[in-house]
């Protein structure tokens, strides 16, 4: 017979339940003022102001959304869309198609020429990517990655009822 008590079981994970066995008093017996106190430190605690970035993220998403539905964009097209790309005047975007191995002209639908002017006026850039990562302060030129902009668009879809049953496509 195994000298550990539950045969089959690796001798590291009955030592850590031993442990957890002696902690777990230690932490029931947390004083519930000082928990107060942790809480009330927390309230007064100045707060930082808000990253740059996060300040446009709803008109951001509002773009990204607007040229993922409307203009039926793949997120590989998304990603590689520059400022460069938009004719405001004309309300028409130049955008590049990997799967095609094409240019293809789209004719900006309302909702996308709105978007796409408050978020040019609010970024206030003229070149380089549309859509910036988070590394925008280290790096002036870094593009959203595909992983990001998918991320984004799957919470923004899984949150919104309207739009629940659309699927991106890479």
């Amino acid at each position: 017979m195994s000298k550990y008590r539950h045969q089959g079981k690796d001798p590291q994970q009955s030592r850590s339940r031993a442990l957890n066995r002696q902690l777990r008093p230690l932490a029931l017996g947390f004083d519930s003022q000082m928990r107060a106190d942790f809480m009330e430190s927390d309230l007064n605690r100045p707060t930082l102001n808000k990253p740059v970035h996060d300040l446009s993220l709803p008109i951001k998403d509002t773009l990204m959304m607007c040229l993922l539905i409307e203009h039926a964009l793949r997120i590989s097209e998304l990603v590689g869309l520059n400022i460069e790309n938009f004719d405001q005047s004309a309300g028409t975007a130049v955008i590049y198609s990997p799967k095609k191995s094409a240019w293809v002209t789209h004719r900006l639908k309302k909702h996308t020429r709105l978007a796409l002017d408050l978020y040019l006026a609010e970024e206030q850039r003229s070149t380089n990517p549309l859509f910036c990562g988070y590394q925008m302060v280290k790096k002036p030129d870094s593009r959203i990655t595909r992983y990001g902009a998918y991320n984004r668009a799957e919470i923004l879809l899984t949150y919104s009822s309207r739009v629940s049953a659309v699927r991106l496509t890479p």
